[in-house]
């Protein structure tokens, strides 16, 4: 926010900010706001501050809320698909998880992803998984024909030159 507004305050809230932290915002010079966010206290439709447990209120007139990403992977973990490590479905760069057949896209593997990152990842999974189905339906083609009809059918072509026909 501070590259928006000189005047930007951090409330802390329960967060156990470190000295290096501190640091950083204070050499932005972005002002830390100790203490529990109570309420926002607004006059009419208007912010006008918010309040801290502590009894105080910071006045304001905007407040930005970083949201709390959680992916819902109920479907995807009962199948037994993979998380990575901060919780989120693994998957490779085409979608597909840990379980065979199984694909995820979106805010279940990527904590980032924005409406339009999913319709990227939504198109590249449905490239992947056509793909997929396609090489399956070879495999099980060739292992389902019967030697005799293992040569592809030709169509014909062209007589080479000099040849005649009777």
């Amino acid at each position: 926010m501070r590259q928006w507004s000189h005047d930007v305050v951090f409330f802390a809230h329960t967060l156990d900010l470190g000295a290096e932290e501190r640091e950083q915002l204070a050499a932005r010079g972005i002002v830390v706001a100790v203490g529990t966010v109570k309420r926002l206290v607004t006059e009419g439709d208007r912010l006008r501050g918010v309040e801290l447990a502590e009894g105080h209120v910071v006045p304001r007139s905007a407040v930005f809320v970083f949201p709390r990403m959680v992916p819902h992977d109920a479907l995807l973990t009962g199948l037994g698909c993979e998380r990575d490590d901060s919780g989120w479905v693994t998957t490779d760069d085409a979608g597909r998880t840990s379980v065979s057949g199984v694909w995820a896209v979106c805010n279940v593997s990527h904590a980032t992803a924005l409406v339009i990152t999913a319709a990227g990842q939504g198109v590249a999974a449905a490239f992947a998984l056509n793909h997929d189905l396609v090489a399956e339906d070879v495999e099980r083609a060739v292992k389902d024909a019967d030697s005799s009809s293992r040569e592809p059918r030709q169509v014909p072509g062209p007589a080479p030159r000099g040849a005649t026909s009777d």
